[in-house]
């Protein structure tokens, strides 16, 4: 299907079984109730410098850890999610974790990236949302950001997976491992991906965008590497073009013109 032809992924799907078991976090908030961070969502959180007097804005929030550990870093803090499933467990989880009172400001809003308040913010984040968005939903989003940043703000992105592993390194390294008896499923997305990542970006289409909507990036790859890593497997994920086709997540940093 072309990708002009993509219709927006239905709300339906974003079920509270999703939040709990499937999209990336889950494993943490389950068993922390959003105290604890995965290793990404710490990484996102570093880049949005949480600080008193830095007002940030999480869009697709999800279960809202990003905007209560932002929040109980002294920010003013605001999520913005279309899934009731998500905005109860962000909500339940700001007032467990005491992110809603005692000094500390997060604040859920229950609502389309359509329709974003019109407010000024120090930094924007979109974590694991480019990908769930077609081009004009997201072009949109862009130009709407821009409008909401203060100056000298800036929009922080992650999304996963990296289109060029997904379509290249992963179906060849399957190949290969198969030949020394090492099984990898066809696809390295689960069930829910293949309904919900519509649009699966490259460090080159994700800064292309960014540029087309008036927006100077910073885009790059980067991997969590186990600790029993080979150094062959260190050195694909690591070592500059490499990395390109075998690190999985991508990150920006982008500020307007």
């Amino acid at each position: 299907m072309n990708k002009k032809d993509l219709k927006p992924v239905p709300q339906e799907v974003y079920t509270k079984e999703y939040y709990l078991k499937c999209r990336q976090g889950s494993d943490e908030f389950s068993r922390s109730g959003g105290k604890e961070l995965s290793a990404i969502h710490s990484r996102i959180l570093e880049l949005a410098q949480p600080e008193k007097g830095r007002r940030i804005f999480d869009i697709g929030c999800g279960c809202g850890e990003l905007v209560i550990h932002a929040a109980l870093r002294g920010a003013e803090a605001v999520g913005i999610d279309y899934s009731e499933s998500a905005h109860q467990l962000a909500v339940e989880s700001a007032e467990r974790l005491g992110a809603a009172h005692h000094g500390a400001s997060a604040k859920f809003i229950l609502g389309d990236v359509s329709n974003l308040p019109n407010e000024k913010f120090d930094a924007v984040i979109l974590a694991d949302i480019v990908e769930h968005l077609t081009d004009l939903q997201l072009q949109k989003l862009y130009i709407d950001i821009k409008m909401r940043l203060k100056p000298g703000g800036r929009l922080i992105i992650h999304t996963w997976p990296n289109r060029w592993h997904t379509h290249f390194s992963y179906p060849l390294a399957r190949i290969i491992l198969s030949f020394i008896g090492i099984k990898k499923p066809k696809s390295p997305r689960k069930p829910h991906d293949e309904i919900m990542h519509i649009n699966e970006q490259s460090v080159f289409s994700l800064k292309h965008d960014l540029k087309m909507t008036g927006f100077l990036s910073k885009v790059w790859v980067e991997h969590i590497i186990p600790d029993s890593a080979s150094a062959v497997y260190k050195f694909v994920h690591l070592a500059p073009v490499f990395k390109l086709f075998f690190a999985d997540h991508i990150f920006a940093i982008a500020e307007p013109k």
